[in-house]
């Protein structure tokens, strides 16, 4: 001390770092206010002892927040950390999950599943899937049923229904039971001839006699003798000699029956004795007459 001295003493506040960790199936951003923080592409900051920092959190399109864990924070609100000390602060972002609805219509049934895995429809007709997973639904229709097509979600037609879930999605499949034919099949019998048809046509016997319908079809069958014959009757699934109307409910028989005319009289028949015995009257009568 040789002269008067004047001397500054300068304090400094200590800086402590705070981390941010992004964790969880999806994605989003935290930032912090002092700024400083843009998690994202800067994920730790300085501050001052005491400072009060707000870290907020925004989820990605398809994702969730679903809270804060470290510095004291919890929830999904707001984080406030007071840096007195190093911190570390993890956002979770989770990926956002939508449902898959699925339906079956129609008189027919079948099964519905999914690729990946959730729906199998008989039981379960629903599951939940994360934003942008595609989903694949595949049909198969049971026995005696046809898979006749999708609607809904965008998908149409009879092949696999691909669906994108960026929101709830409802798709429909529709069965239908399968149409059954079944044969209906003539025969004709007797000593005449003649020709047995079909309406709705199929039947033509002569040329075709069987043919086959759509199950609850009503065939109607008409027989015509030909010349010299005569028709006799319908057996099998029709008697009389009208029409024969036949419901095919399952494979049907009919039998047409045709009886010849003079020409099928055979010797030995009662028949072939009347026409003897007339053959025979003119002669008779004019022995009579000379008598």
């Amino acid at each position: 001390m040789s002269a008067a001295a004047a001397v500054t003493a300068t304090f400094a506040l200590n800086a402590y770092t705070l981390s941010v960790s992004n964790t969880g199936t999806g994605t989003g951003t935290v930032t912090s206010n002092p700024a400083g923080i843009s998690c994202g592409a800067t994920c730790s900051a300085a501050y001052n002892y005491g400072t009060l920092v707000t870290l907020n959190a925004a989820a990605s399109a398809g994702a969730t927040f679903t809270g804060w864990s470290g510095g004291g924070c919890s929830g999904t609100g707001t984080c406030q950390v007071v840096m007195s000390t190093a911190q570390s602060v993890s956002a979770n972002f989770d990926v956002q999950n939508f449902t898959l609805s699925v339906a079956k219509t129609g008189t027919g049934t079948g099964s519905v599943t999914s690729n990946p895995t959730g729906i199998s429809c008989g039981t379960t007709c629903n599951a939940a899937y994360g934003f942008g997973t595609g989903v694949t639904l595949t049909a198969a229709a049971d026995a005696g049923s046809v898979f006749t097509g999708w609607s809904g979600a965008g998908c149409s037609g009879t092949g696999t229904c691909q669906v994108s879930m960026t929101a709830a999605q409802s798709v429909t499949a529709n069965f239908d039971l399968q149409a059954q034919t079944f044969t209906l099949s003539v025969t004709k019998a007797g000593t005449g001839t003649g020709t047995v048809t079909s309406n709705p046509a199929g039947v033509s016997c002569g040329a075709s006699c069987a043919a086959s319908y759509a199950s609850g079809t009503v065939v109607t069958l008409t027989a015509a003798p030909a010349s010299g014959s005569t028709f006799g009757g319908w057996s099998g699934a029709c008697t009389g000699t009208g029409s024969c109307q036949v419901t095919m409910s399952a494979a049907r028989s009919v039998t047409a029956t045709f009886t010849g005319g003079c020409g099928s009289i055979e010797s030995g028949s009662d028949s072939v004795g009347l026409l003897v015995a007339l053959m025979a009257l003119p002669g008779f009568l004019r022995r009579r007459a000379r008598t």
